[in-house]
């Protein structure tokens, strides 16, 4: 049974990780440094972004605060999702139908609420969520249970009646953890190491949209 669902937005709902597969490193770069990329996006992306940032600093003794390092990431992604980064195909027409089917949804990110807020009305789904809990805005990441567990309370609905769309692996096992069922929504742009975790860790995996539809279909039989 689903009677409430929590969406991870970056790499679940929408296509931004190359995006930020470009401006973490660009900005290393900016810094004077060459970046590793396991250093610049696989160890960081499922944490929030003043956690990510301080990694960054402290990995490359940065003299720049936190602030000032999320500060520059969030200006180099503001027009990403205020005008570029699409959803994920299919990821309209998804959310479209459990909000048609009266299922309550809450979007559940590490990134930052006036990003999130952004790219979701653009793309039309923002009245498919009750509310938007944001890492970055709360000063809480998906490594833990808080924010997911404040989520699921907010939905109103028990542990086992609750669904997670997720692709990173760290917020995966957060959510089992807790007893929320888990669905994978895999993003090709991850490293291979954590999508072959994603999928021999979560309940159901899926590459598209439509094979999510046609799960839901079988949950709602």
């Amino acid at each position: 049974m689903i009677k409430g669902a929590l969406f991870d937005m970056d790499g679940t709902l929408s296509n931004t990780i190359p995006y930020w597969n470009k401006i973490i490193p660009d900005y290393i770069r900016s810094t004077g440094n060459e970046p590793d990329m396991d250093v610049a996006t696989d160890n960081i992306h499922a944490m929030s972004l003043s956690d990510s940032a301080v990694y960054i600093r402290d990995y490359f003794h940065l003299s720049q605060s936190a602030e000032e390092i999320v500060n520059a990431w969030r200006a180099s992604a503001n027009r990403i999702y205020t005008e570029v980064a699409p959803l994920k195909d299919g990821a309209y027409d998804f959310l479209k139908r459990l909000q048609g089917l009266g299922i309550p949804m809450l979007l559940v990110t590490n990134n930052d609420k006036a990003l999130a807020e952004a790219l979701l009305k653009r793309t039309g789904v923002l009245d498919c969520f009750q509310d938007l809990y944001c890492g970055y805005n709360m000063g809480l990441g998906k490594t833990e249970p808080t924010m997911i567990e404040l989520a699921r309370k907010a939905l109103g609905t028990a542990p086992e009646d609750t669904w997670m769309f997720e692709d990173s692996i760290g917020p995966i096992r957060t959510a089992k953890s807790v007893g929320i069922h888990t669905v994978a929504m895999v993003d090709p742009y991850h490293d291979p190491a954590e999508i072959a975790l994603v999928r021999d860790e979560a309940e159901h995996v899926f590459d598209s949209y439509a094979q999510a539809d046609a799960w839901l279909d079988t949950m709602l039989r």
